[in-house]
């Protein structure tokens, strides 16, 4: 595991309208593993409720490469920049597609074996066992790691001027 001390097992950015959020954080302050969590519109007066020894949330969002790096398990809803940057850092996901073309993002990241989701259309598994599963399971954070050499040299900066460029290009 290459988490450092002071970061935790598993990071999660989700949503607390998700229709699972509750059972979730449940199973996330049952195991025993450290949680950071940012739920963006979550009030100051349940966090301060539903945080735990283990588990912490962070009122401003966090930096996903810093999270990918030293996380053993990243939970979110399969946004495609933050599933592309923890899949560039080499973390394993659990992908929670709360939207259709989130659930397009989940079918690939499943497809590239770094991970597993949990879709709208499906019962609600136990989160404890699922996470701890995914945490154990070493040929996720292979395929991820994998995927991570693959595009080592991906630059956003230049990604984004190159872009940028092919947008000038079309309009002159």
């Amino acid at each position: 595991m290459r988490r450092r001390r002071c970061w935790p097992h598993a990071f999660a950015y989700l949503k607390p309208q998700f229709r699972d959020f509750a059972a979730l954080i449940a199973a996330l302050r049952a195991l025993p593993c450290r949680a950071l969590i940012h739920a963006p519109s979550l009030a100051e007066p349940e966090r301060a409720r539903l945080s735990g020894p283990q588990l912490r949330f962070s009122e401003t969002p966090v930096r996903m490469i810093e999270v990918a790096t030293h996380s053993d398990l990243a939970i979110c809803h399969a946004g495609h920049g933050s599933v592309a940057a923890l899949l560039l850092g080499g973390c394993p996901l659990l992908l929670l597609p709360m939207q259709p073309e989130q659930a397009l993002v989940a079918r690939r990241m499943e497809a590239l074996g770094a991970g597993r989701a949990v879709y709208p259309d499906q019962a609600p598994p136990d989160y404890a066992q699922l996470v701890s599963m995914l945490l154990a399971d070493v040929s996720l954070r292979a395929a991820a790691t994998a995927f991570a050499a693959r595009h080592a040299d991906f630059d956003e900066a230049r990604q984004f001027a190159r872009v940028t460029e092919c947008c000038e290009a079309l309009l002159s």
